[in-house]
């Protein structure tokens, strides 16, 4: 009885949601049934989210270490868009299971050595490259024609708001409406920094919502008081994906997609939507200015390098940056700004630069 294994993927959320990896489980199942093999729960492989253009996963690569050790005889597959929708990919894949000696079967597929299977590979290969880039196409082509029809693309809705399925508006959320009222009220009325009003924000009990963080940081206040969509106009369309311009700080971290990074549109591509106001478009306009004021005036040190700012880390796991005066250097963990003001959960000293 020859040892089974099996591999599915599936790239994105809604795909999960709809059970489409459960089909393709079912599917591969049943052929190795009925091909007589034995397939054990250690040997099924499932990456869950992935891009097929992403050739490092995690199921992936531990199918291949098994391949390597011979742990199994042969690997079943839904078809070779499941372990990679570009061509390159496919190939690197499928030739190192071929070195290891393992058989391959495709439901939807035949895979053999001849060369008339490898021509075929290499057209199969093509055509799921092809059709990943057109349904990429068509998914970017239908979130724009119901952009321009008027429906707000997008069930993320920015803090402040929930997105009514029903309607397809954005709705005032009162909780975080308040939130928002006063943060720009802080800004603009008493030019508070963003250390300051995380700490405003801790000291009047307003807990940030679980989707962004367990505790306010910097980022997500900086997001909100550049946000227009607060004075009625949401934006639809303003950046697009493009491949991160510097290296993944955690090496060992597996990707879900290629195209992490994020690049500015020209504003007269963006597409507008009115939306329900928290607050004014001038209010809007005076927490700009004084941001402005603020960052001129701001007290922080920028006259020195720390060349190793980031790239060395806390035994606590959060990175360290540098800081303090001129003679008393250190990288300290920046765990210590992170979570302030809530207690510090980092009692490691600094190191002397």
């Amino acid at each position: 009885m020859k040892r089974a294994a099996l591999y599915a993927r599936v790239s994105t959320a809604r795909q999960e949601q709809e059970e489409t990896i459960d089909s393709q489980i079912a599917e591969v199942k049943s052929r190795i049934i009925a091909d007589g093999a034995l397939l054990t729960s250690e040997f099924t492989y499932i990456d869950e989210g992935y891009s097929g253009s992403m050739l490092e996963r995690p199921s992936l690569d531990a199918m291949l270490e098994a391949a390597k050790n011979q742990a199994f005889d042969v690997l079943y597959i839904y078809d070779l868009g499941r372990l990679s929708r570009q061509l390159s990919h496919l190939l690197i894949v499928t030739e190192h299971l071929e070195k290891y000696g393992r058989e391959v079967v495709s439901l939807h597929e035949r895979i053999t050595g001849t060369p008339e299977d490898k021509f075929l590979l290499h057209i199969m290969g093509s055509m799921h490259e092809y059709e990943r880039a057109k349904i990429a196409e068509r998914f970017r082509r239908g979130k724009m024609y119901k952009a321009k029809s008027g429906k707000i693309v997008g069930y993320n809705a920015p803090y402040g708001y929930v997105y009514n399925k029903d309607n397809g508006l954005f709705e005032i959320n009162p909780h975080e409406a308040i939130v928002v009222k006063n943060i720009f009220d802080w800004v603009v009325e008493e030019g508070l920094s963003s250390y300051a009003i995380i700490e405003r924000l801790h000291d009047e009990g307003f807990q940030p919502p679980k989707k962004m963080s367990d505790y306010w940081s910097r980022g997500p206040i900086s997001r909100i008081l550049k946000n227009e969509t607060y004075f009625g106009k949401h934006h639809f369309n303003k950046s697009e994906s493009i491949l991160p311009r510097t290296r993944i700080k955690d090496a060992t971290r597996y990707r879900k997609i290629q195209k992490t990074g994020r690049r500015s549109r020209p504003r007269e591509e963006w597409i507008s939507f009115n939306v329900p106001a928290i607050i004014s478009e001038e209010l809007f306009n005076k927490a700009q200015i004084q941001l402005l004021r603020n960052s001129k005036f701001n007290a922080k040190n920028r006259k020195h390098e720390y060349l190793l700012t980031s790239l060395i880390k806390c035994t606590c796991g959060a990175g360290r940056n540098g800081d303090g005066p001129e003679g008393k250097k250190y990288y300290r963990c920046t765990a210590r700004h992170r979570f302030q003001p809530t207690e510090n959960k980092c009692h490691v000293g600094g190191l002397n630069v």
